[in-house]
């Protein structure tokens, strides 16, 4: 992968992440206008899908952050990660709270079994494998 590609991607990754950071910070603002405890929420299969997902993804970014901070090549690719640290562990919290006030339980994706598999590449990679892995985990 050229650093060209690897800079496109990086910077597609860091607008969705900014834009999931702004759909979670609104839910943040409306967490702490003291709204009333919510029923319990029905949600359709497409919303309940990107719950599931997103349930997993934030939590598989900063575990994959943390691990980048620690083993990237570079700088860009340290400082990156850190940002994924960062901007995903609110965005994990309020969806959270969001979840728990609207009593939804997401289900399991199997997302997670490719997360799980990713994460322990990670662990294993060591210098540009690792830099490669990290990356196209994130695309």
């Amino acid at each position: 992968m050229n650093r060209a590609s690897a800079t496109t991607r990086i910077a597609r990754l860091g607008l969705a992440s900014t834009l999931l950071s702004f759909v979670a910070g609104i839910g943040i603002a409306n967490a702490q206008t003291g709204a009333p405890t919510e029923e319990s929420a029905a949600l359709n299969a497409i919303d309940f899908n990107f719950v599931g997902q997103a349930n997993l993804g934030a939590p598989f970014q900063v575990g994959s952050g943390r691990l980048a901070e620690k083993k990237g090549g570079s700088a860009a690719i340290r400082d990156y990660a850190h940002l994924m640290v960062t901007s995903h562990i609110p965005v994990a919290d309020a969806l959270t709270a969001i979840l728990q006030r609207k009593h939804v339980t997401p289900s399991s994706t199997l997302l997670q079994g490719a997360y799980d598999a990713m994460i322990s590449t990670l662990k294993a990679d060591d210098g540009a494998a690792f830099d490669r892995d990290y990356v196209n985990g994130q695309v």
